[in-house]
């Protein structure tokens, strides 16, 4: 399956554009010994099951810290606060990301805002996104509606994938 490396991250940190990911496709960005078989450092949740987190008006109706805002707000674990919250608002658009609730709790302000590869092995597609929010699972990464488009799946959607924090990684996933 051919690789294909879409969309954009605004808030994404610089070091880690898409145009990183192109460049990690060259011939001579993939190690020898990497295969299937042999996993390597810094792929995050092989082959598992990403979730949706949900649209901006779910987490804001469900989401027990968003109803503690007045008025409700979506809040974000990386927001700290209701005023933050408000002021970078929610944008079912873009590319925000939960990760697992026991690595957010190990390092929240080293992991907030920290950029992650997310590749879809239905749509053979990866996206860019940044660390916004911690997930209530303990093993699982939960994405936005904005990075399921971008990796051309519906809202909502649950998929199996990889989670990624370098890019070199993108052409192994071709093999």
């Amino acid at each position: 399956m051919e690789l294909l490396i879409v969309g954009t991250c605004d808030r994404c940190q610089e070091e880690a554009k898409v145009s990183d990911a192109k460049e990690a496709l060259s011939p001579e960005a993939a190690p020898d010994e990497f295969t299937k078989d042999n996993p390597i450092e810094g792929i995050y949740g092989r082959g598992i099951e990403i979730l949706a987190e949900g649209s901006c008006n779910h987490l804001l109706q469900n989401s027990a810290w968003s109803n503690d805002c007045d008025p409700p707000t979506v809040l974000f674990a990386c927001d700290n606060n209701c005023e933050n919250a408000r002021s970078l608002g929610c944008d079912d658009n873009d590319n925000w990301m939960a990760i697992p609730g026991p690595m957010y709790d190990a390092d929240p302000d080293g992991l907030c805002g920290k950029n992650y590869w997310i590749y879809a092995i239905e749509t053979g597609k990866v996206a860019l996104g940044y660390v916004r929010d911690r997930s209530i699972t303990r093993d699982q990464y939960e994405v936005s509606n904005g990075i399921l488009a971008t990796l051309g799946l519906p809202p909502d959607a649950s998929f199996d994938g990889y989670v990624f924090d370098d890019p070199s990684f993108i052409r192994q996933l071709q093999d």
